[in-house]
């Protein structure tokens, strides 16, 4: 904005130098100029920063007001040639007034190409997300996220039902191996009642050959 304004500051001194000689040039010059910015002014977008206000310019549009801006001073250096009124050092100072200007436009153009990138930056860091250093779209991740959610729902109902099936078998081994412990107990105890039913009867047996062989001793000694 104040390399336009240093434009119209410009062509105001340059005209007022030369009113006496061309006062209906000037007229029917600044008018224009004037309803030109007005139109770029009013066709920029406005935007505050740090409570300032500035205007995002059409760089096009912008070119298009500094050409109208060049043509006017070479006119009005034709005009001041062609009068013959014009010193050297006014024109001089004309094209440095210009250079500045132009470096100022330059500048600024720069600017709105930072603002641009700073804007497209902005929406990129909107619009993804950083994961492991890398960008990637927040649409993207989202689906992706549920896509892992979705595959570690069917891995953990996969793995609840082989283990709910596991512990079904492994409930029925128990079950079994208990069964076939309390048989081999019962076997067990069935065999050690028939042990000492066998030495009982035995024992008997035993007391019965010995009493036998007391009652033929007997026999014996009395037929002697």
């Amino acid at each position: 904005m104040k390399a336009i304004f240093l434009s119209l500051a410009l062509m105001g001194a340059v005209t007022a130098s030369q009113a006496q000689n061309s006062p209906a040039a000037t007229t029917d010059i600044t008018p224009a100029l004037q309803s030109h910015f007005d139109r770029l002014k009013s066709s920029s977008n406005s935007y505050q920063e740090h409570n300032r206000s500035y205007k995002v310019v059409d760089v096009s549009r912008l070119n298009s007001f500094w050409d109208g801006v060049l043509n006017t001073v070479k006119e009005h250096e034709k005009g001041l040639q062609s009068a013959g009124k014009n010193t050297v050092s006014e024109l001089a100072q004309a094209k440095t007034t210009i250079e500045a200007q132009s470096q100022q436009i330059a500048a600024l153009k720069k600017e709105n190409a930072l603002k641009e990138k700073a804007v497209q930056q902005n929406a990129s860091e909107i619009a993804n997300i950083s994961v492991f250093g890398l960008d990637v779209n927040k649409q993207v991740f989202l689906f992706l996220s549920l896509g892992i959610i979705f595959l570690l729902g069917i891995v953990a109902a996969v793995i609840a039902s082989v283990y709910k099936k596991s512990k079904v078998i492994a409930d029925e081994k128990v079950k079994a191996f208990r069964d076939i412990e309390q048989e081999f107990t019962e076997y067990k105890k069935a065999a050690r009642e028939r042990e000492l039913k066998i030495k009982r009867e035995l024992q008997t047996e035993m007391n019965s050959k010995e009493e036998l062989k007391q009652q033929l001793a007997s026999l014996q000694k009395m037929r002697i």
